[in-house]
């Protein structure tokens, strides 16, 4: 006869066994054979996948990026995943970096759009093994385009004569802590604009329009850790996602001197719903020089 402590320990034990299987299945930057080794040579590398197929996602957009003064993730540098999903940074400066994926691709036809997945706190000499994404409405509905986000940009004197200004733009999702991520955009943005004088412009000002291609999906996360990054993967469903878009406004061909006054503008949190933003973020921006 089996006694009752026999059995309480058998339970206990599969409790065990059930609670590291899970946590295995939700983990990413880990190998199911243990610690990535480390790269070496101050670099960053890892291997974008499918969370679901954990077939390797190419052409993924990758950002390395590190908070500024006021929270807000700013892009270090940017590379692309190869056929075989990997991507690497290398020669880094010490510190501590956030990883910042995702990816629209078309096979055979078909466009799949992936949700970005943010790993923290990574530092150089680091391999995150793999780094999941999901379909940006989920994996049973994954063939999917990015959202459309298009506006228009207005600058002009503090007297309301028209100025050509160069404009960067940037896609920030929020993140707990009153934090913002720069997300990727994709392919067929205009990030970069000149304002124009015309007759289409509104009076007194110069303008252009923009447009930004981005993820329609929740944001996914985890911190790194070197014996196997966990992260918290999104429901991925036709949702309410929020972005901020924000422009900063520079010397038309400076190559980087900043105009106007405010420097930067950010529109109205921009809602997207599906493939739909619901709120035009037009920016304006006055006082340029």
């Amino acid at each position: 006869m089996i006694s009752v402590d026999s059995l309480q320990r058998v339970r206990l034990s599969l409790r065990c066994v059930i609670a590291f299987s899970l946590l295995i299945a939700a983990g990413c930057g880990g190998t199911m054979g243990g610690i990535n080794p480390p790269p070496g040579g101050q670099a960053i590398v890892g291997t974008v996948v499918d969370n679901a197929t954990k077939r390797p996602v190419p052409g993924g957009l990758i950002a390395l990026e590190q908070p500024d003064a006021g929270a807000i993730d700013r892009v270090v540098a940017t590379t692309t995943s190869a056929m075989d999903g990997s991507f690497s940074f290398r020669s880094l400066a010490q510190g501590s970096y956030d990883v910042v994926a995702d990816a629209s691709i078309t096979v055979s036809g078909a466009t799949v759009t992936y949700a970005a997945t943010v790993t923290f706190g990574v530092p150089p000499d680091s391999n995150l093994g793999q780094v999941p994404l999901k379909p940006e409405y989920g994996s049973a509905s994954p063939d999917s385009t990015p959202v459309r986000v298009p506006a228009t940009i207005t600058s002009s004197a503090t007297l309301g004569v028209p100025v050509s200004v160069d404009i960067n733009l940037t896609a920030l999702l929020g993140w707990p802590a009153a934090r913002q991520l720069t997300i990727p955009v994709f392919s067929g943005s205009t990030s970069t604009v000149t304002t124009v004088a015309s007759p289409s412009c509104p009076s007194g000002t110069a303008c252009a329009n923009y447009v930004l291609y981005v993820p329609g999906g929740n944001l996914s996360s985890g911190t790194f850790s070197p014996v196997g990054t966990q992260c918290s993967m999104a429901v991925q469903q036709p949702s309410e996602v929020t972005y901020t878009i924000e422009g900063k406004a520079f010397v038309h061909g400076s190559g980087g001197s900043f105009d106007c006054s405010p420097l930067s503008q950010s529109a109205l949190p921009v809602v997207v719903a599906g493939t739909l933003a619901t709120i035009i973020p037009n920016l304006s921006f006055q006082g340029c020089s």
